[in-house]
């Protein structure tokens, strides 16, 4: 065969064979799809275009993952890269550490050709104590069981907390599992204006939770009595970590706020409003454990009840005085009116 037409027909089969490959190349321009795994009502696992979550603060972090599809490529050659750990801030433990809040997660999924599909999920981070998150009321407001009355103490903080006034306060969840806020404790006047203190409380449970020289920075008292760095509610969803800690983490600690496990308040260049706030306690079976607590009745939220030691820092001074065994009790706005 003569080498010019040898040559021109190897020339035209390379052509053909790159006009193939540019033709199916042009062909691919879909960009492959996400479909989330989510767990089912019945524990099965769905297919959710969504794939919305609800993840508990410092439970080790179980993604059930992702469905892709394309047109062309297979699942196996498809990348995904999503900024999930970052987003959520998962620690060397798997845990997740980021705050309470709603994140949105990016995912890209990048196919053979070169497209790429991006898609974002919500994936919400709890707080189990966020079922106390709420408007309240105070109820009665009294001393070792007595009504507070300028008569019966004749401190500052005292002379102006009257027995049965009330005021109403934001309670909220805080960054730490089974935390809860309180912006507002004995709120009274002082010097014509309103004073009060802010105290954070942790669910606590007298059969369950480590005791207080094992108590975890990260998870306070949540954790076991055997690991004080392993939450109670390990592997259970939103749903079943709130029924966990309902009926038996009833009982609220003070949290320490200071080296002295105190909470130290004061007006800057007034001596008369410092005070050290302390949660009272009582000895059970050997075991020391909050008097504040969550009541129930009946089963159904009742309310708060702080019981607390409230203590000059400035004893000297003859316009302050102890209180021993202050008693808040926070209802709820919105349930029956209660004393």
């Amino acid at each position: 065969m003569n080498r010019r037409i040898l040559s021109s027909m190897i020339l035209l089969a390379i052509l053909a064979t790159l006009s193939v490959v540019c033709v199916n190349c042009s062909k691919d321009t879909t960009e492959p799809s996400i479909y989330f795994l989510a767990l089912g009502p019945n524990g099965d696992t769905i297919i959710s275009k969504k794939g919305d979550t609800t993840l508990l603060r410092y439970a080790k972090f179980n993604d059930l993952g992702y469905y892709v599809e394309d047109n062309e490529s297979t699942a196996e050659k498809i990348e995904v890269v999503s900024d999930i750990k970052t987003k959520l801030s998962i620690d060397k433990q798997g845990r997740v550490a980021a705050k309470p809040g709603v994140y949105t997660i990016t995912y890209t999924a990048t196919d053979d050709a070169g497209n790429k599909g991006t898609f974002t999920r919500e994936i919400t981070c709890k707080n189990v104590s966020d079922i106390y998150d709420g408007k309240y009321k105070t109820g009665r407001i009294e001393s070792a069981g007595v009504p507070i009355d300028t008569t019966a103490n004749g401190s500052t903080i005292c002379a102006s907390v009257l027995g049965n006034k009330r005021y109403n306060s934001q309670v909220k969840a805080g960054n730490i599992p089974g935390e809860i806020v309180f912006p507002q404790v004995a709120k009274h006047i002082h010097k014509g204006k309103d004073v009060s203190f802010k105290i954070s409380a942790s669910l606590y449970s007298s059969e369950f939770s480590p005791n207080d020289t094992e108590k975890s920075d990260t998870i306070g008292y949540l954790g076991l009595s055997n690991n004080p760095e392993v939450v109670m509610y390990e592997g259970m969803t939103y749903e079943q970590a709130v029924e966990a800690i309902r009926y038996t983490y009833t009982y609220l600690k003070i949290l320490p706020n200071s080296a002295t496990k105190d909470y130290k308040y004061s007006v800057p260049g007034d001596d008369s409003t410092q005070y050290t706030i302390k949660g009272k306690e009582e000895t059970i079976n050997g075991k020391k454990v909050p008097m504040s607590k969550i009541v129930y009745v009946d089963g159904e939220f009742d309310h708060i009840e702080l019981i607390l030691d409230i203590t000059p820092v400035y004893t000297g001074q003859s316009n302050q005085a102890s209180i021993q065994g202050y008693v808040e009790k926070y209802y709820r706005i919105g349930d029956d009116d209660k004393e």
